[in-house]
């Protein structure tokens, strides 16, 4: 697989083996990848990390990943969000969607096609 261009990314999910899949995953490919557990830690990491992408699980404890995402986008539009969800629900998924989701995956994360979602323009459809 080709390694393009570096990126820095941003991990948020709860569950840590998650984070630390796609820290390892990721890295492999080049890129620089920071993870947060909830979201008041991706918050208080944004601005260290300024990462081009976050992975951004929806459900968690405390913030969901819709807070995050709106926050996130409050802060700098021009942060590519992908939602990681391990439930197909479609009415999370449009209202991700209207928050400015850059892009959607499923749990169990297809790792290959994680690496089509960095690309510019990977994602889903505004």
């Amino acid at each position: 697989m080709d390694k393009g261009e570096s990126k820095r990314i941003l991990v948020v999910d709860d569950e840590k083996a998650i984070c630390e899949i796609l820290e390892e995953f990721l890295s492999l490919f080049g890129h620089i990848v920071t993870s947060a557990y909830n979201g008041a830690d991706a918050l208080e990491r944004l601005p260290q990390v300024k990462p081009d992408v976050v992975f951004l699980d929806i459900r968690m404890p405390g913030s969901s990943g819709l807070d995050v995402l709106k926050e996130i986008k409050a802060r700098d539009s021009s942060i590519r969000v992908i939602m990681i969800s391990a439930f197909g629900d479609d009415e999370t998924e449009d209202m991700a969607k209207q928050l400015g989701a850059d892009g959607f995956i499923q749990k169990p994360v297809d790792l290959p096609g994680l690496l089509d979602l960095l690309k510019d323009g990977g994602g889903i459809e505004k």
